[in-house]
């Protein structure tokens, strides 16, 4: 299975010797591990030659390597210019033997960065420097882990340090359960310098000021200090880190890197462990989509895949595509196609459906080729997304809704324009008639007007009727007990999606513009894939292709009405 991270673990959070701890990391899958090494049987000073050599052995026979060595020397950091005296040496050979394991990064705490530039800031910096300029000379960069300060500080103090040899470890749950700071923003603010990462979740429970609760760690002894009443670790997915969208975050940033397990907590710390691991390993698993379409050169097949990585960064992948003919109007042909953007081409609707992880069926501009082309997917038990137009006939829309739920397969089809900004939370009450206008024409657009009337309106529509003129088409809906919509198609003249709403008792708002609808619908069907929340109901969109079926009838009889 493709991840789109690696997943390591550190030793010390089994609570069993080394050794033993390297075997329960196998055993759970993790890639990597991270040991400390200021302490303990790894303590940096008792490695020679030898000891380096055997770690190396027990690593290679287990297929682990060093995610990081954790060089946390305790105390109060780098701000005591006489514990410095004796600090700064150590974590340089602690950055030597991180090399040796053939680890890149050195991670630890560096005590709390002050706002202001004075004495303990300055000496702050000058330690990094020297080190972060050691550690660059060797190849390793020595991460800074996030939690006392807010990410911004931490930012502009590594830029004013100004070391290559200087980066950041983020823990996510630090800044939740410390600072208050958004992990998923601190990305983003951090970077240019994230080279390791801690999987950890928690929760703050009463705010206070970060350096106490360091200087805690640091001294103990503090009066009255309970840290359970001030934030507490719980297991990843429980706490305040959303890590769909930290690990959205990583993913934008480029982060390929180790999402390591700290667990400090617990009483069954194998059991831990294995939970996060579990939950990791869904987490960081790329699913493959696979494209079911009738010719693949068409706008939607030619978007998708860079709309669904904004959406979803690495999360899914376009992986799989099946076109059943090459494009009819001299574009790409399907290998040409598939070629052109990285994806593996299916011979048969068949070899998609096996090979992929959710499936979605296009053919946007054929909606008569759904019938055939959804019937393998549909069978799958696979999450399907279908294209607009789901069907051109209320009977075909129930034969197709029908087949999925005989298989149990879960699936929707809508238009995007359901998800737009201005429908959210929008007053459905009390709406007597509708005037919708957009682009396009009735042939291939009539359901992103129709759609947003009905989850305005409802869906018990009785009757149709086309009132247009010339190339521009209106249709006149009637609904139940007399309430009416129109909409009207301008063709492709730059119109927009707009409406104005009338009420019963009087009122009248309009809605502009529709906005923000494709990225909205993007991220909505990424979601489905992975919760497999339906974001449609199927019931409501056969009924909106009835009223399709009708409009259609009513386009080649204008001035009279038909039944739906």
């Amino acid at each position: 299975m493709a991840k789109r991270f690696q997943i390591g673990v550190m030793t010390d959070s089994f609570r069993l010797p080394f050794v033993q701890a390297l075997d329960k990391a196998a055993e759970i899958g993790a890639e990597g591990i991270q040991l400390y090494v200021t302490g303990g049987e790894m303590l940096y000073s008792s490695f020679d030659k030898a000891k380096i050599a055997d770690t190396n052995r027990l690593l290679k026979e287990r297929n682990l390597v060093v995610s990081a060595v954790c060089g946390d020397f305790g105390g109060h950091g780098f701000e005591s210019e006489k514990e410095n005296e004796w600090k700064i040496p150590a974590s340089k050979q602690v950055a030597d033997l991180a090399k040796a394991l053939n680890s890149k990064v050195v991670t630890t705490h560096i005590g709390v960065v002050p706002e202001e530039k004075n004495e303990n800031y300055n000496r702050m910096k000058a330690a990094c420097k020297e080190i972060g300029d050691y550690a660059a000379n060797i190849g390793v960069t020595f991460a800074i882990e996030t939690g006392p300060e807010k990410a911004e500080t931490l930012k502009n103090f590594i830029i004013d340090v100004n070391s290559k040899g200087i980066g950041v470890n983020l823990d996510p749950a630090n800044l939740v359960m410390v600072t208050g700071d958004d992990p998923v923003q601190a990305v983003y603010t951090l970077k240019d310098f994230i080279v390791h990462t801690h999987a950890k979740d928690g929760i703050m429970i009463q705010k206070t000021e970060p350096r106490r609760i360091y200087t805690f760690f640091a001294e103990g002894g503090i009066e009255d200090m309970r840290m359970e009443d001030y934030f507490k670790e719980v297991p990843l997915g429980e706490g305040s880190v959303d890590f769909d969208a930290y690990l959205k975050a990583l993913d934008d940033i480029g982060y390929t890197g180790f999402l390591t397990i700290e667990r400090e907590v617990g009483a069954n710390p194998f059991a831990d462990i294995k939970k996060a691991f579990d939950f990791l390993n869904v987490k960081s698993a790329i699913k493959k989509i696979g494209f079911v379409d009738y010719y693949l050169d068409e706008w939607h097949a030619n978007n998708y895949p860079q709309f669904i990585k904004q959406a979803a960064g690495r999360e899914f992948e376009v992986a799989y595509a099946y076109g059943e003919i090459d494009s009819p109007k001299g574009g790409l042909s399907t290998d040409e196609w598939c070629r052109k953007f990285g994806v593996k081409k299916c011979d048969t609707i068949d070899e998609v459906v096996k090979k992929s992880d959710v499936i979605i069926v296009l053919s946007p501009d054929n909606p008569e080729r759904h019938w055939d082309l959804c019937q393998k997917p549909l069978a799958s038990g696979k999450r399907v997304y279908v294209d607009k137009t789901f069907a051109l006939s209320k009977k075909i829309a129930q034969g197709l809704v029908d087949h999925a739920k005989a298989h149990n397969t879960p699936f929707f089809s809508t238009s995007a324009l359901r998800f737009s900004d201005e429908l959210k939370g929008y007053n459905k009450e009390g709406i007597c008639f509708i005037s919708s206008r957009g682009p396009g024409n009735f042939d291939t657009y009539a359901i992103h007007q129709i759609e947003p009337i009905v989850i305005l309106m409802g869906s018990k529509v009785t009757r149709v009727m086309s009132v247009g003129a010339g190339k521009y088409e209106s249709l006149v809906i009637e609904f139940e007990g007399g309430r009416r919509a129109v909409m009207s198609h301008y063709g492709w003249t730059g119109i927009d999606f707009s409406m104005t709403v009338n009420y019963n008792d009087g009122k009248t708002t309009v809605i502009p513009t529709m906005s923000n609808y494709f990225p909205n619908f993007i991220k909505e069907m990424c979601d489905f894939f992975k919760t497999g929340e339906v974001k449609a109901d199927p019931a409501e969109t056969v009924a909106i292709m009835g009223i399709i079926e009708a409009g259609n009838k009513a386009v080649q009889t204008p001035g009279v009405w038909v039944e739906v």
